[in-house]
């Protein structure tokens, strides 16, 4: 797949979507859509990738897979890209499942067991590796997923990730201006900050300790640095969502490790909060990945959406969840940069991850007593 200029993606993916909602229902081909992907090559990654999609359409419409459900933290968000896949390839929608966490371990799990499977697709976080270790997903390689970064293709087919989240530090306005915040991790153990910082606990998993552990494996941030901001004498609170209950309320000036989703919920209530994103120098970004679960009931339904959702049509729509896309020339929402000018915090490989997350863990429980 070639890289693209996506920012008029958006707006031609519209115009072209607009003629496919007419669907004829399952078990019957919509053949004006089938054709319609050729004449969207370039929106959809090229010829390869159009037969690509109009072999698993034919198979799924064949095989009356009318829906695919997808399980995962950020599919509410994802609804309006969800609908355009619908409109691209009618008679097929998608059924985004809230879960994450425990409760996502244990709806796969269950499936898993119990032969009963419900859920086509996971979409999750790093977790997602484990999924792939103990064979809970099955291995299959989108052509659109080609020129991905290792950082987010596993090298073994099983998962790839679509899209980034910003982490950034949420301020209260009122208590601190844009100007004078903190801009990047080292700042955030300058002594002017002691007392106004509030922080998700970083002795358990989150996306803070996880941005951490990344600095940590790639150079960007060590120890000494840690515990500066320790000496700053943060509040730690059990989670996320408490850390920004506290900015909001103006109990302190700023968290640290806060994704878009809850800042964005904050500021449509009229919090006086604000976000600073991209940091200065590197940036941590969480990353969601799809895997297709073993024992799928619509499996070729759940090609189809991965494989679309590597497209740079697809990519095109992501900001409007508030993520990036991750392939090359990714946009930004409207006011923030593209992917390419966010200089993102390297990973540790995923045969790694685990390991590392949990040294990291280890390491915070020293600091943070």
């Amino acid at each position: 797949m070639k890289p693209l200029k996506f920012g008029i993606l958006a707006a031609a993916a519209t115009v072209a979507l607009a003629g496919c909602g007419g669907g004829s229902g399952a078990g019957a081909l919509d053949a004006a859509a089938v054709d319609r992907l050729s004449q969207d090559a370039t929106a959809l990654g090229g010829a390869e990738a159009v037969a690509a999609m109009q072999d698993l359409y034919r198979k799924a419409v064949q095989a009356g897979e009318s829906k695919v459900t997808v399980y995962g933290p950020v599919e509410q968000d994802l609804k309006p890209v969800y609908e355009a896949f619908t409109k691209r390839f009618p008679g097929i929608s998608v059924l985004g499942v809230p879960a994450f966490g425990p409760a996502l371990d244990q709806k796969i799990n269950s499936e898993q067991a119990s032969g009963k499977h419900v859920g086509d697709l996971v979409h999750t976080g790093t977790t997602v590796i484990d999924y792939g270790k103990t064979g809970k997903l099955e291995q299959f390689r989108p052509v659109t997923t080609k020129d991905l970064s290792d950082q987010v293709a596993d090298p073994e087919g099983f998962f790839y990730g679509n899209q980034y989240g910003g982490i950034g530090y949420v301020i209260n306005t009122e208590k601190i201006s844009k100007a004078d915040a903190p801009k990047n991790w080292r700042d955030m153990g300058d002594p002017r900050f002691k007392g106004k910082i509030v922080m998700a606990d970083p002795r358990k998993p989150g996306a803070l300790v996880d941005g951490m552990s990344n600095m940590l494996f790639s150079g960007d941030f060590d120890r000494p640095g840690i515990e500066r901001i320790a000496a700053n004498e943060p509040l730690i609170v059990d989670s996320s969502d408490l850390a920004l209950q506290a900015v909001v309320t103006g109990q302190r000036a700023v968290a640290p490790g806060l994704g878009f989703t809850a800042f964005n919920q904050a500021k449509k209530k009229g919090a006086p909060v604000d976000m600073v994103f991209p940091l200065q120098g590197p940036t941590p970004m969480t990353v969601t990945y799809y895997g297709i679960l073993k024992g799928a009931p619509n499996p070729n339904a759940a090609r189809l959406l991965e494989t679309w959702m590597f497209t740079p049509e697809a990519m095109s729509m992501v900001p409007q969840a508030g993520l990036w896309g991750s392939a090359k020339g990714s946009p930004g929402m409207s006011g923030y940069p593209g992917i390419d000018e966010i200089q993102v915090v390297k990973k540790p490989p995923f045969a790694q991850s685990e390991q590392h997350f949990n040294e990291t863990i280890e390491l915070m429980k020293q600091i943070f007593r």
